[in-house]
């Protein structure tokens, strides 16, 4: 072993740095995220702003890496605005280790679901060689907001993909019960 992977395995021992780590990335990587995300699409922040329902000044500071007063909400509304998914995991360090050393400034852009070709993949996927999805089969059905119970009818598409309608406000629900909210 070397004397550096000595020294940062020694550091991570130590659970005020192990922890200084993370709030360190999480706070720079959003910020890097955002504004890549928004000049990749050739936006101002005051563009940036009117999608997301917050001032410029607003975006500017979710842009600064030492700004530290994230909320969950700000982070919906960008991901709103950009049209993209926000995931949130509490997960184990080892898996946050090996998650940052595969991260690379290429992928701080994500696909808007318009432009996700992954979404037409997984149709494809789910739906056999027999079956295609096209991506205006997707785009029409993936629109369309469910009520609880609903299933969205997406042709040629597996159970699978149809039952995640109804599997997914029910299984909130039931999360929701169970932890008394």
């Amino acid at each position: 072993m070397n004397t550096l992977h000595t020294t940062f395995q020694d550091k991570l021992g130590r659970p005020e740095y192990r922890h200084a780590l993370v709030e360190s990335f999480v706070r720079t990587h959003v910020a890097r995220q955002i504004r890549a995300m928004r000049k990749a699409r050739k936006w101002n922040q005051a563009d940036l702003g009117k999608k997301a329902k917050k001032k410029q000044s607003v975006i500017s500071r979710l842009e600064q890496t030492k700004y530290g007063r994230l909320t969950l909400q700000s982070m919906l509304d960008i991901a709103r605005a950009f049209d993209v998914a926000l995931k949130i995991d509490l997960i184990p360090f080892s898996d946050f280790i090996v998650e940052r050393k595969n991260w690379s400034k290429e992928n701080l852009n994500a696909a808007s679901f318009e432009e996700d070709d992954g979404l037409i993949e997984i149709f494809e996927t789910a739906s056999g060689p027999e079956r295609t999805a096209t991506r205006a089969t997707v785009e029409i059905r993936a629109g369309e907001t469910p009520k609880e119970g609903q299933h969205i009818q997406v042709p040629n598409s597996s159970p699978t993909i149809i039952d995640m309608c109804e599997i997914v406000p029910q299984s909130i629900e039931a999360t929701n019960a169970e932890i008394g909210v």
